[in-house]
């Protein structure tokens, strides 16, 4: 089994970018549970501190359930990592637990692509960082957290075409390096 993370601050085009890849490669993908979570009615897209561990929890399951139903290759439109730096950066805390759990999986992942965020910001009723110093400092956050990990992420940067091909080459090459070439 071979996962691939795509992660970064909103509004980077990791979805977008999850979704062409899976597409691309003719795998499954598993998407952001956290956006999930916070559309149920009980909710209304507004959220605490106490929700970070159920958000964890159900990212975990989801790629659980993907595992399950197709091991081979996987793409993951974030991971619990993420919930762990926007815990911090929304409530100035995360739970122990929460983290705990992120970070027993963080090798787990195979690929770390991390998205610059140079696409423009677009609201969506869930988003928080219209600015751009904002979700720079979200990118410097969560790569310095990749680096303490030893998780060293590949940065995909550009626009359109240019950053689907970025990301692809660094998929391609990463999966040759592994002799599974599926690109």
């Amino acid at each position: 089994m071979i996962r691939i993370c795509i992660v970064g601050p909103e509004s980077s085009g990791k979805t977008t970018l999850a979704r062409q890849l899976a597409e691309h490669l003719g795998v499954p993908w598993v998407r952001e549970f956290v956006r999930e979570y916070f559309d149920r009615p009980e909710h209304d897209g507004v959220g605490s501190v106490d929700d970070i561990v159920p958000v964890v929890q159900g990212q975990i399951a989801a790629e659980d359930q993907a595992l399950a139903e197709s091991p081979g290759l996987l793409i993951c439109d974030t991971n619990p990592l993420s919930t762990v730096v926007w815990s911090e950066v929304l409530y100035g805390e995360c739970p122990e637990v929460a983290r705990r759990l992120a970070e027993e999986r963080a090798s787990d992942y195979d690929l770390y692509l991390l998205l610059r965020p140079d696409l423009p910001w677009q609201a969506d009723g869930q988003r928080c960082q219209p600015e751009l110093a904002e979700r720079q400092a979200f990118f410097a956050r969560f790569e310095e957290y990749l680096r303490q990990l030893k998780m060293n992420p590949i940065v995909i940067s550009g626009l359109g075409v240019e950053r689907f091909a970025q990301t692809l080459n660094a998929v391609s090459d990463f999966l040759r390096a592994r002799g599974a070439d599926l690109a």
